[in-house]
């Protein structure tokens, strides 16, 4: 094995070089990440468990626990350990369960056989409970001699030889400045914590900590947070690997070749790659994850690995059926982000969209869609149009059919509110929505008619014809309160859109278009545990039903409706989606999400 210098975990100012070319680089941090942070907590405390982990689920992020053999199940200096069962969770959860040392001796005062035994006991232990071999070695008291630094750094991506301390010392303003630094810097930062509402340098109130990883999670775009193991094995490969260029005609070989020990060092690296056009990327036979952030995509692969083959995906021919798209819902689809948060890029005029709103203009003629007014609103779909747009290169066509407060019960919405029900009776008595509800209550109608009413005055007029591509959809808040009739209320409507289109166009295959629709996030006032349950009832049963979890997602300060981040991250989400059902051939766009 080699041994793991210092630096290691000090983060070069240094590029990384791959190739005469500018356009293809090795990213400094995994996904293109101008930063890097880890979180590690040390001792093995049982609020780590408790208090730590259901934070760190919540937001989806992992970090390091390095925990002291002999104490697990039992206590340290008074406080409460974690106990291997467990330890063996986080550790298959994804979490890093890491060596503090077998009795957290200092291994500065160690030699031999005692240092030995300190380090390879505890390694046994892990191994032996939790199924994972320790990759990484973290100091007791954080002292350490040569001797104990080489062989501590055996057969692992790393140490922990460098950390700043996060504990009690520090209040939400240094926590920001930290991290804001380390993205300025493009460092690496690793923070070191122990006690957290008790033990030794405890937070004392952790709510602070539990609001700078909300402040670190909405920084995912600029911030790679990751366990220990994780950044200090890219670190390493980054800094060792090479890769040999050759360009084709029709493809890109690049052949990566590394020194380090391969049965150590098995981090993926993130290949940059300058294109404007969608690019497929094979290693040994697996087809690698490609995704896109502005003019660049990025590229995973296992520096060990053998050649990259990388070619290009065939988009939207010119001269084929036009796509069309629909999408609907109540608030969060209608559109609740200010026009004036949203980003520059998102605005601009489209060059293939035409769009029509037929929730109460039901003329059936397409329009433009824009966003010159500052107090106007948009919405995730807004950005699914953007990004077909950029990706079709022919002319799409987006239906929209939206109401914000509106249930598919007939009454949890209220009364005297338009509906998305779908019982036979029930629309046979009411007409199809049009902004009053005295002269119709029925969303779903709003939608199908609407749709009608497109196809007879524009599309069918289209001399390539056209070709319903998918339905998106976002609803299930003013369902709260009738959450037991949801499964059978939203499986109803959407067979009825379905059976709707399919008869309209005479295409059987319509009776199965792809619906996909968000989740509810946990965060809103108005989430329903069964509501959720219900909807991911019916995405198992129905086909071609796709749930995207939402789950984390983060509000606004009303706690109901999207905040501009997360309103672009679900529209990305939903394109993503598309991509993955090859509805469109793209590569996924970047959501920052991990």
């Amino acid at each position: 094995m080699k041994r793991i210098s210092k630096l290691s975990f000090i983060i070069s100012i240094m590029s990384v070089t791959v190739s005469a070319q500018t356009d293809i680089r090795v990213a400094r941090y995994w996904g293109d990440r101008a930063a890097a942070v880890s979180y590690t907590f040390d001792d093995g405390l049982a609020e780590h468990y408790t208090k730590v982990y259901p934070q760190l689920k919540r937001r989806g992020l992992k970090a390091t626990f390095a925990v002291i053999g002999n104490r697990v199940g039992d206590e340290w200096k008074g406080t409460p350990c974690m106990t291997w069962e467990q330890l063996k969770e986080m550790a298959a959860d994804g979490q890093e369960v890491t060596n503090h040392g077998w009795s957290h001796s200092a291994v500065d005062r160690l030699t031999g056989e005692a240092l030995r035994h300190e380090v390879q006991r505890c390694d046994t232990a892990i191994y032996e409970h939790t199924g994972v071999m320790p990759r990484t070695f973290v100091y007791p008291g954080n002292r350490k001699t040569p001797e104990a630094l080489a062989l501590c750094s055996q057969g692992r991506t790393g140490t922990r030889t460098e950390q700043v301390s996060i504990g009690s010392k520090r209040d939400s303003t240094w926590l920001r400045r930290w991290v804001d630094g380390l993205v300025s810097s493009g460092s690496w930062g690793v923070g070191m914590t122990h006690g957290i509402t008790c033990g030794y340098d405890s937070l004392g109130d952790p709510t602070r900590f539990w609001k700078h990883l909300d402040y670190v999670s909405r920084r995912r775009d600029s911030l790679w947070i990751a366990p220990l193991a994780d950044v200090a094995a890219y670190v390493a490969e980054r800094d060792n690997v090479k890769l040999k260029i050759n360009r084709r005609k029709d493809k890109t070989v690049i052949k990566p070749r590394m020194s380090l020990d391969k049965a150590v060092y098995s981090q993926p690296l993130t290949l940059v790659v300058t294109s404007d056009k969608p690019l497929v990327a094979v290693q040994d036979g697996r087809q690698l994850y490609v995704r896109r952030r502005g003019k660049s995509l990025m590229i995973d692969f296992l520096p060990g690995g053998g050649s990259i083959e990388i070619s290009p995906m065939e988009g939207c021919e010119a001269g084929g059926a036009a796509p069309v798209f629909l999408t609907a819902g109540q608030s969060n689809t209608d559109g609740r982000a200010y026009v004036s948060d949203m980003p520059e890029r998102l605005r601009k005029k489209y060059n293939h969209l035409h769009f029509a709103n037929v929730t109460t203009r039901r003329t059936g003629h397409f329009g433009d869609r824009t966003f010159d007014d500052r107090k106007g609103r948009w919405a995730y779909c807004d950005v699914v149009n953007r990004l077909l747009d950029g990706t079709l290169g022919c002319d799409f066509y987006s239906i929209k059919a939206s109401v914000g407060g509106t249930s598919i019960d007939t009454v949890a919405g209220g009364p005297k509110r338009p509906s998305w029900y779908a019982g036979a009776g029930w629309l046979a008595a009411n007409k199809a929505y049009d902004g009053d509800v005295a002269t119709g209550r029925s969303l779903t109608k709003s939608l199908t008619e609407g749709f009608a009413m497109c196809v007879d005055s524009t599309l069918v007029s289209l001399p390539q014809g056209y070709d319903v591509k998918a339905i998106m959809w976002h609803q299930g808040e003013s369902d709260r309160h009738a959450a037991a009739d949801y499964y059978k209320n939203f499986k109803d409507m959407i067979c009825y859109i379905r059976e709707f289109i399919s008869l309209k166009t005479g295409r059987a295959e319509y009776l199965n278009i792809p619906f996909i629709f968000g989740t509810v996030p946990h965060a809103s006032r108005q989430y329903s545990a069964g509501v959720e349950k219900a909807q991911r009832r019916v995405a198992a049963e129905l086909p071609d039903v796709y749930c995207i979890d939402l789950s984390k997602a983060w509000l606004g300060r009303d706690n109901l409706h999207f905040a501009a981040d997360w309103t672009e991250r679900i529209g990305q989400m939903m394109f993503n989606e598309l991509v993955r059902l090859g509805v469109v051939r793209d590569n996924e766009v970047d959501t920052g999400m991990y």
